[in-house]
């Protein structure tokens, strides 16, 4: 029994080797969709030993560092001798944390519900499977036993609800220890200074004072036994190799410091030289810059999506693109309307409609979070001019691809964003008639209730009477929260339509009356 309690003592270790296993295998989540129910088996019983034996352990030897028996030995003369080796053992176990618990952190972070819930899926099932002669378990039972698992790991690296992970507390702590041990071994050695006898020394100093020849040579010995009487120093901004409290010196690389004379008539020396002509390498230059600026544009412009550029919607991006879209917010922030222009001319204006709201941008080398502000690139047009002087509006695109033909129209695709008021403010500077035709729900209501009240020319609904609401009903049921949005409709023409759709309580899609709008062909703006 004795013997068992001592093997469990000895296990007590901080190996940062767990961490960067625990690492692999969080990086393979994604990947376990694909794998067999076996396989995903054994990766998630792997994860979860390493898991538990990196938790086991390193509470079991933080525990032993600050038992009352560690704390005597850390005050006798013997501790001195592994200070060193101990302090060197956790200070590779910190690198090893500041090594992986980030990217572990980053992984569990992106990790979707998806992928989640299929690799739970996979274990749950493969356990399920097992036969057991002395238990029976329930499907539900394993399910949330492996989902109780994951959440353990999760919130021993995650902070979560403004709580300190456990992977922080233990990283705070190993530092502690460090501090503690440095202190203790500082007090070891001043009380080995205090109690020493030094009159031997003083006696030998005494005597090769006595044998200096000289006062120059006395004042030399005075230096080397009591130091400089009045030392220069020289402070400077360098690199330094390593931050540790245990390096010398004089075993630091030394620095050149290049000192000037401190008078007013003093001037560096310059060497003169001719006048080169380099008109020649300049244009060169130019040139390459203007051509690099333009395939950046390229590569931006392929980001841009009906003349928006989402964040949340990017693909993996260059650190330079990356760069110069951080560029662009910067200086549209300085703005009071939030819009600038870029190198070639276009304006574009920040599109802050997120409440909050961020998202993950990918790039080449790493990932960063921002806020979700979708950027429109505004085209310098001046006028619109449309067939007859009128445009017909819908909301949906499989409706709007349907009506493209002899007549000028126009997709809104859902809430309308800055480049489409831009698009209204120009139709109404040339005197436009507008047909707007939306969805039957409640936002599709509201949008075109909006849409009337901002355009300062004709506007006319356009297929959004009751008769077309009840050709156009859906099976999809309008929640209560949502009922409540009709409360905000007051435009007279839609207030019937509205009072209807809160008595059938179902919504109705401009889809389900194509073939009326198809009486009316259009062509795109």
């Amino acid at each position: 029994m004795l013997r068992l309690e001592n093997l469990l003592v000895e296990g007590a270790s901080l190996e940062p080797t767990l961490l960067e296993r625990i690492r692999r295998n969080v990086e393979k989540f994604s990947k376990m969709v694909e794998e067999e129910q076996a396989d995903v088996n054994a990766w998630w019983n792997d994860l979860n030993s390493d898991f538990v034996r990196l938790n086991q352990n390193y509470q079991d030897y933080i525990r032993g560092l600050n038992s009352v028996r560690a704390e005597e030995m850390m005050h006798t003369k013997e501790f001195m001798v592994f200070k060193d080796r101990l302090i060197e053992y956790l200070r590779s176990f910190i690198k090893g944390l500041q090594r992986n618990v980030g990217v572990i952190e980053e992984y569990l972070r992106l990790l979707d519900e998806k992928t989640k819930k299929q690799v739970f899926e996979k274990v749950t099932a493969y356990q399920f499977a097992i036969p057991r002669i002395d238990i029976e378990l329930s499907k539900k039972q394993i399910e949330e036993n492996v989902i109780g698992r994951f959440e353990s790991i999760y919130n021993w690296f995650v902070a979560t609800d403004g709580h300190e992970n456990e992977a922080a507390k233990l990283f705070d702590a190993t530092n502690e220890i460090i501090r503690r041990i440095t202190r203790y071994a500082a007090e070891l050695s001043e009380k080995n200074s205090l109690g020493a006898n030094r009159k031997e020394e003083y006696k030998k100093v005494a005597e090769l004072f006595m044998k200096c020849e000289d006062v120059d040579e006395a004042h030399k010995m005075a230096a080397m036994v009591f130091g400089i009487e009045r030392p220069v120093h020289i402070s400077g901004d360098y690199d330094r190799v390593t931050d540790s409290m245990n390096q010398g010196v004089y075993e630091e690389e030394p620095i050149c410091i290049e000192l000037k004379p401190r008078i007013r008539a003093y001037r560096m020396k310059t060497k003169r030289s001719s006048i080169v002509e380099s008109t020649e390498k300049k244009m060169e230059i130019r040139k390459k810059m203007l051509q690099q600026q333009k395939e950046e544009m390229n590569r931006i412009r392929l980001l841009e999506k009906d003349g928006v550029i989402e964040f949340s919607e990017l693909p993996v991006i260059e650190p330079r693109i990356r760069e110069i879209l951080l560029k662009w917010i910067s200086d549209a922030m300085e703005s009071v309307d939030f819009s600038s222009r870029t190198d070639d001319g276009r304006t574009y204006q920040l599109e802050k409609t997120s409440g909050g709201e961020t998202c993950v941008v990918h790039c080449e080398d790493g990932n960063f979070t921002m806020p979700k502000v979708p950027l429109n690139i505004i085209a310098e047009w001046q006028s619109i001019e449309c067939i007859d002087h009128e445009i017909y509006i819908v909301e949906n695109p499989s409706v709007f691809a349907a009506i493209c033909r002899d007549k000028s129209c126009m997709c809104m695709n859902g809430q309308p964003r800055l480049a489409s008021i831009l698009i209204l403010d120009l139709l109404a500077k040339s005197n436009v008639k507008i047909y707007y035709s939306g969805d039957f729900d409640p936002e599709g209501l509201l949008i075109a209730q909006k849409l009337r009240q901002y355009y300062k020319g004709d506007f006319f609904y356009w297929h959004m009477e009751i008769e077309d609401y009840r050709n156009g009903i859906s099976k999809e049921v309008i929640s209560d929260k949502r009922k409540k949005i009709l409360d905000r409709i007051k435009d007279e023409e839609l207030l019937p339509v509205a009072n209807l759709m809160k008595e059938y309580g179902v919504a109705g899609y401009q889809e389900n009356i194509l073939d009326k709008f198809k009486e009316i062909k259009c062509t795109q703006v």
